[in-house]
This record gives C-alpha cells, sequence and structure tokens, in this order.
C-alpha cells in the first residue's frame, strides 16, 4: 500500500497543537510551561499525564506512553500510522501526499475534495438518522412494544443513553417522509441503505421497521451503521430477527466490532476482551460491569475484526452461547487469534444459556469468577478432540493431525512448550514423541528463540553531571551546537546518553530543529525513547537565557573530572611502571602527567 510521505508528516506534525488533540479526551490544566491531566492510558488519581505544547509531545511518568499528536490518536484510538496521520491531517487542513506501494494511480485534487464531501455526507446522513431513531424511541409512550421490549430484557436507561439506542417505528416510510419534510436528498441514505426505491420507482421505503435500533460506532466514536432487533410481533412472517446496515463506502460489517466505542479504554485497562454473540449481550455485559466486551456484526469472526482487537489487547475471552452452534464459533475463532498472536481463553457456558441468561440467573459475581477460570484456548481445543477421537492409537494420530497446524501458529516460544506438556499430559505419550509427530515439512519450532537484542532493554545511565548535561541539550536544542562546536559529547561515558545526543546534534544539522517524535523514530531502544519522552515532558530547570552558560560549566567541570580521573591512573601506572623498573615507560608516563597538570591549570 502506498505510504504517506514523509514532508506530509512532517507538515502535520508541525500544524498539530497536540493540547488541542488531546485535550478532545483528557482536560489538561495548565502547570507551568506544560499542561498536565489524568493519564488516558492507565488508571490514576493523581495526574502525572504531562504534555509539552512547544515541543508537541506527551508523556506519562506514570506508566511510561509517550508520543506526538500522531502518536497519541495511535494508541488513544486504536489507528494505524497512517489511519492517524490521516485523521490529523484532515483536521489541520493539510493536504496529504502519498508515496511508494501499489497505489492506485494519483486523484486530482478535486477527485480527493468529491471523496471527501461524499463521505462527510454519509458521516452527517448516519448521525442524522442515529438522531431520528432517539427521538423516536423518546416520542414513544412508555407502554409502547418497544419500551415494554427494552423492559423485559431488563436494559437500563442508562445503558440504552451509553449505546445511543433508538426504535424504527412500525411505519413503512418513516425517515423518508422525514427527509422530505426536512429537505433533505434521498440519494445519500439509499446508498447507506437506510431507504429502499419502491419497485413502481414511486419514492422509497425504510429497510428498518419495528425495530430496537443499534448504532455502530467506529473507533473514532463516529457512527457509520445499524442493527436493528426485530420487536416480538403477532405476525406470522415477521422478517429476520437480525438486520444489519448493507456495506457501503463508510460501513463494512466484517471490519468493526459492535460496542468497541464504548469498551476500548476497558479494554486498555483491564488488558483483556470480552467476545460475546450478540449486540443484546454486550449491553447486558456493559451493564453488569463488564464494560470490555464487544460482538462481531452477526457474522463469524474476522480476521479484520481480530486485528482491530490487537490494537487494544494481546488477551480475548471468548464468551459464546453454550450450544452446540456457540462452541463451534469459538472453535473456529481460536484460529485467528493465534494467528494474531493473541491468547485466547474459552468460558463455557451451560448447555442452553448466554451471557445475558447466565447473568440473570447467577449474577455479575459468578461470571467474573467463570472469566477469571476461563480455559485456555488450545487445551479447550485438546479436550474437545480428545472426546471426539479417543485414545485409541489411531484417535490419537487424529488429534494430532488436527490440532498440528494451530501449534505451528504459536508464537510464543513459551506458550508453545506449555502445550506440547499438555498434548503429552492428555494424549498419555512421551514429549518428544508429541513433538516428533507433530513436525512436518514445517518445523513447529520447538527450538529455543535466540536470546533477545540487548538493546531492546537498555535503560539510560549516567553520572548525575552526565544526565544534567544532556537535558539541558534536549530541553534548549540551541546548547546542542555549542556542545558539538567543543566536541563536549565526548565527555559522556553513558553510551545510552552518548547515543542520544549523537542522534540530536545530527537531526538538528539535516532539519535545522529538535523534533522529539522524529529523534525517537532514530532511537530503536525503547529504554532510549522512554528516556527522552520523559525529559521533553519535564519542566526544565534553567531559563533559556542562562542554559548556555550552564551548560558551559557543566562541561568544563567534566573536563577537570576526566582529567582529574586520568591523572589518578597515570599516577597507578607510574608507580607501577617504578616497582618493575621500567624506566621507559616511567619517562613516557612523567611526560604525560606534565601535560595532563598543564590541562588541568588551564
Amino acid at each position: 500500500m502506498a505510504l504517506v510521505s514523509a514532508a506530509s508528516v512532517r507538515e502535520v506534525r508541525s500544524r498539530a497543537d497536540i493540547v488541542q488533540v488531546v485535550g478532545e479526551f483528557v482536560t489538561l490544566k495548565r502547570a507551568g510551561t506544560r499542561f498536565k491531566g489524568l493519564c488516558p492510558f492507565h488508571n490514576e488519581k493523581t495526574p502525572s499525564f504531562t504534555v509539552n505544547q512547544e515541543q508537541g509531545f506527551f508523556h506519562c511518568f506514570g506508566c511510561g506512553e509517550h508520543g506526538d499528536s500522531i502518536g497519541f490518536l495511535q494508541k488513544h484510538n486504536g489507528l494505524t500510522f497512517v489511519e492517524a496521520v490521516e485523521q490529523l491531517a484532515s483536521q489541520v487542513g493539510v493536504e496529504l501526499r502519498y508515496e511508494g506501494g501499489n497505489a492506485a494511480p494519483r486523484k486530482t485534487a478535486s477527485e480527493r475534495e468529491l471523496e471527501r464531501r461524499k463521505h462527510r455526507a454519509m458521516q452527517d446522513a448516519t448521525h442524522w438518522a442515529m438522531q431520528q431513531f432517539q427521538s423516536a424511541l423518546m416520542e414513544a409512550p412508555k407502554d409502547s412494544p418497544i419500551w415494554r421490549y427494552i423492559a423485559e430484557r431488563n436494559l437500563s436507561d442508562e445503558i440504552v443513553k451509553a449505546f445511543c439506542l433508538g426504535y424504527a417505528p412500525d411505519e413503512w416510510a418513516h425517515l423518508s417522509v422525514l427527509l422530505q419534510k426536512q429537505g433533505r436528498g434521498h440519494r445519500v441514505c439509499e446508498a447507506l441503505g437506510l431507504i429502499t426505491p419502491r419497485k413502481n420507482g414511486q419514492g422509497y421505503y425504510d429497510r428498518f421497521r419495528n425495530r430496537l435500533m443499534f448504532p455502530v460506532f467506529d473507533i473514532t466514536e463516529k457512527p457509520i451503521g445499524f442493527g436493528g432487533r426485530i420487536l416480538p410481533s403477532d405476525d406470522d412472517n415477521p422478517g429476520a430477527k437480525y438486520i444489519n446496515s448493507p456495506d457501503s463506502d463508510l460501513y463494512t460489517k466484517g471490519d468493526i466490532l459492535f460496542g468497541l466505542a464504548q469498551a476500548k479504554k476497558s479494554i486498555r485497562d483491564n488488558k483483556y476482551a470480552v467476545l460475546v454473540e450478540g449486540n443484546i449481550d454486550v449491553l447486558m455485559m456493559h451493564q453488569a460491569g463488564f464494560t470490555m466486551t464487544v460482538a462481531p456484526m452477526g457474522t463469524a469472526l474476522t480476521p479484520a475484526q481480530v486485528r482491530l482487537l490487537r490494537r487494544f489487547s494481546d488477551e480475548v475471552v471468548l464468551l459464546y452461547d453454550g450450544d452446540t452452534a456457540g462452541q463451534a464459533a469459538a472453535i473456529k475463532s481460536i484460529p485467528l487469534l493465534l494467528e494474531s498472536d493473541i491468547h485466547g481463553r474459552i468460558v463455557v457456558m451451560p448447555p442452553g444459556e448466554d451471557p445475558d441468561t447466565f447473568l440473570q440467573e447467577k449474577g455479575a459475581d459468578a461470571l467474573s469468577e467463570a472469566i477469571r477460570l476461563a480455559q485456555p484456548a488450545m487445551e479447550f481445543l485438546i479436550d474437545d478432540a480428545n472426546q471426539r477421537n479417543g485414545l485409541t492409537d489411531r484417535g490419537r494420530a487424529r488429534t494430532l493431525r488436527e490440532l498440528q497446524p494451530l501449534v505451528q501458529k504459536i508464537q510464543d516460544f513459551r506458550e508453545k512448550q506449555l502445550v506440547i506438556a499438555r498434548l503429552s499430559s492428555a494424549l498419555n505419550l512421551p514429549e518428544r514423541r508429541i513433538i516428533g509427530m507433530l513436525r512436518s515439512k514445517e518445523s513447529v519450532g520447538m527450538e529455543e528463540p535466540a536470546a533477545p537484542d540487548a538493546r531492546e532493554s537498555r535503560q539510560v545511565t549516567g553520572t548525575p553531571r552526565e544526565m544534567k548535561l544532556a537535558k539541558l541539550c534536549l530541553q534548549h536544542p540551541s546548547c546542542l551546537s555549542w556542545l558539538e562546536d567543543v566536541d563536549g559529547q565526548s565527555l559522556v561515558m553513558s553510551e545510552g546518553l552518548r547515543r542520544i545526543l549523537w542522534e540530536a546534534i545530527t537531526l538538528l544539522g539535516e532539519e535545522e530543529t529538535l523534533s522529539p517524535a522524529v529523534l525517537m523514530e532514530r532511537l530503536e531502544e525503547p529504554g532510549l525513547r522512554a528516556w527522552v519522552a520523559a525529559v521533553f515532558c519535564e519542566e526544565s530547570e534553567v531559563l533559556e537565557s542562562d542554559a548556555q552558560a550552564v551548560l558551559e560549566d557543566c562541561v568544563a567541570l567534566m573536563r577537570r573530572e576526566k582529567l582529574l580521573h586520568e591523572s589518578r591512573e597515570l599516577t597507578r601506572a607510574l608507580e607501577d611502571a617504578q616497582r618493575r623498573g621500567d624506566t621507559e615507560t616511567v619517562r613516557e608516563l612523567i611526560a604525560r602527567k606534565v601535560q595532563l597538570n598543564r590541562e588541568r591549570t588551564r
């Protein structure tokens, strides 16, 4: 795919005001030259989330999350880099340029503007339709079928409001008439599948009728489509139980999860998601406090939906219905989780029960315990295969053939070892035999992976003076040129700090500005990036006008300390040479010591 050009990314970064971007989601208060608020990425009572408006950067001193405006949108909304850049570009008015990849022929500015207008029109129409469904629900009498159904399902007013539930009246042209009255065009609503042309060509009729309406939101919390549940009726042919918006330029049901917009923060906080089968299950789970719950849009789980979940957590609990279809759906979902390196667990519902009935009969505490004890997905599959195939030689061989592709999908070496051990125990076979039987043309990867690069865990260390020098240069980039002129960075013994300073000096020479985001892109080690992020969001203890003088004093002291250290080392070497009677070495060391003393005097 095509990538956003580096020049466009720089322009987006320079135009975006990070305080405005973050301020849409976090209440920020000025603290000196910085802004502070409660971190959106972890639970805290005392603000440790800091924003540096001048540098366009944020850092949380509690959980360590950091980045620029683009990075914030990526983390907060679960976007890819390109998605975050495109969203921010639309907000700050930057016309993006793309390069590389197998991109479609480049569109003209007028074509792109036409696409943007079409997209905005579809978003506006979806939002308008959601408001009409909400109004219809609020205007319906409390003893009407829609409110009786809501009461029967025990849905609270709070959950109705949180999920913006609505009502499609039992009328053929409710939306169509409203469109006509308000002077709105029908074409956009037809493209969204909200209305359908009559066969006789005389007007339109509504797609959704006599239904409880569930707006579907994307991860930026904008409505993009609908699901509708038919209300109980005496009619012998009432229609499909659930229908969803058809796929459009705005909405693809296989790419979205119902409830994710409401659940994404809870998923991050709890570090796992709960996946159920239906919209009502999602509502009841949220109402009971399980706010990390989402559901596919009336289809089997898709790879795109799994990738979407992976943006927020690497653990998913499958809470499917206790019938045969529910268990079959769970079994089909497991390979998708493994391919995305998601740790799956399964709650086996009692036969005939679903999350809604379980909550009503046993309560939230019982469900919470069931989730805590949820069985690892591979363990569930092993037990299922064992039960179906039996423990004869042929049955065990069949079980291994079934599970081999799934074992190969497990990316974590230790998790794979545990699965092998579980198979060994379940099939009553030695582990080495299991490994041998699982091997095929493609190895199942039982070799111990190589040790991670030491750089990955490198932390920033150094003397207090080295730390002070590096902080001064990052917080006051004008100091970097002077430091380079006097080769002051060579005085820094800390490898991590020296690398940071070298990259900062190089970046300043190339772009004439020190961008925290670009600097951190050049630092591969997470430890170095985290330290730099913290420095940029700390309040400098030194005024800009005093920065170079303080730096000069710091460098002078470090030179003196270096010379003193070398002098002590020379003294030890000289005494050693004198003991050995090595007169030539003694003469060389004395000459060097005299030279050092002169440098120290200067």
